[in-house]
């Protein structure tokens, strides 16, 4: 596999309590071109050295004795305060889809099976790295520059015609950590990987409350966190302005969606096409009040529809940095009776009603997902 040159100059940190698979993943990189990597095997020193090394990219045994791998990436959460973005790639022992969940919720970018094939290696920490650099650009950057857009887009592009090539279980993680690598540019903090989680199963339990097919509801589950990968092109003043949007910034803002819909269009595999339906339609509203296309009624695909109603509920639920959250109750009764902002005609009749049928499930997401 050819190696992009710009980025073999980055640090990558290695903790596993096997010296033997330390030992030959630094061998491995280093033979690769990858002359700034360092194995440790005590995972009692992982923060010290992580304040040292200052690394662009960690590979991460997820079991160990003293501290495991979820307690080592809160500790770096903490060292970073969720304002610098450094791709963790866990690595297991286990095939257990739900230890692999909990690790791209607690905040890994991907993960890689034992015993690891070197091949893979170089292909996961290759994507990571470059995208690693492009974040590193944005946080020295006050202004947003055109250009970079269409240079993160490509790169994007790239990956994602890299998932079509295999197999699904990889697929799945790939479009977790996608979305996670363009979502590092919009939040920083550790609310980002409850919400992601939340989306994926509100859209889930609505689907299934509206009888859609299985193959359906499993597509919303992996296609809805991708809805906002668009405002990794908007500029970082107007995205996390505190004050209200004037007329030019809002008139950008509202390019996410296209945006999000040029990054995921042309690709074979369903989840991406559902979610670049999903990204470019969410903000469509039933009444035809919304955007970019002011459509109304049934011609806002199901899934839009569907993302529209459950990412408002977990906004209203949710603290921002220019709102206070609001109880189960209360986000209730905006969506039902509104608020001025928020209004029942926005949202599919059909849809309210399965909201109303299983809203005790929302609550009960939103209580489980978010710490």
């Amino acid at each position: 596999m050819e190696i992009d040159k710009k980025i073999l100059g980055s640090k990558i940190l290695i903790i596993d309590d096997d010296v033997t698979i330390g030992m030959t993943l630094e061998d491995f990189l280093k033979e690769n071109g990858f002359n700034m990597s360092r194995a440790i095997t005590d995972s009692r020193e992982a923060e010290t050295v992580y304040r040292q090394f200052h690394p662009d990219l960690v590979l991460l045994d997820i079991r160990m004795p003293n501290l495991d791998g979820f307690q080592i990436i809160e500790r770096f959460k903490m060292i970073n305060n969720n304002t610098s973005f450094v791709p963790i790639v866990m690595l297991t022992g286990q095939n257990d889809e739900s230890l692999c969940l909990r690790a791209l919720g607690s905040g890994a970018s991907d993960f890689l099976y034992k015993p690891i094939k070197l091949s893979e290696v170089l292909a996961r920490i290759q994507n990571l790295l470059k995208i690693r650099i492009l974040q590193l650009e944005l946080e020295n950057r006050k202004d947003f520059l055109e250009e970079k857009v269409k240079d993160r887009t490509d790169q994007l592009k790239q990956a994602i015609v890299q998932l079509d090539q295999m197999n699904n279980q990889i697929k799945e993680a790939y479009i977790e950590t996608i979305y996670r690598l363009t979502r590092a540019t919009e939040y920083k903090d550790g609310e980002t990987a409850d919400h992601v989680r939340r989306l994926s199963l509100y859209a889930a339990t609505l689907g299934k409350a509206l009888r859609l097919s299985s193959s359906m509801v499993e597509l919303l589950l992996y296609a809805s966190p991708m809805h906002d990968i668009g405002k990794i092109g908007i500029p970082d003043k107007i995205l996390f302005k505190k004050d209200p949007l004037d007329e030019e910034e809002w008139k950008i803002m509202k390019t996410h969606t296209t945006i999000g819909y040029e990054i995921l269009r042309d690709s074979n595999a369903p989840v991406l096409k559902m979610a670049s339906v999903i990204a470019l339609n969410h903000h469509e509203r039933w009444d035809g009040s919304g955007y970019p296309n002011g459509l109304k009624g049934e011609a806002i695909p199901i899934e839009a529809r569907i993302l529209g109603l459950v990412d408002v509920y977990d906004a209203l639920r949710s603290k921002r940095h220019y709102k206070d959250s609001f109880d189960h109750p209360t986000a209730l009764k905006i969506i039902f009776e509104g608020d001025g902002r928020v209004m029942p005609c926005h949202f599919d009749p059909k849809l309210l009603e399965a909201f109303q049928r299983v809203h005790l499930e929302f609550k009960e997401i939103f209580d489980s997902h978010n710490r």
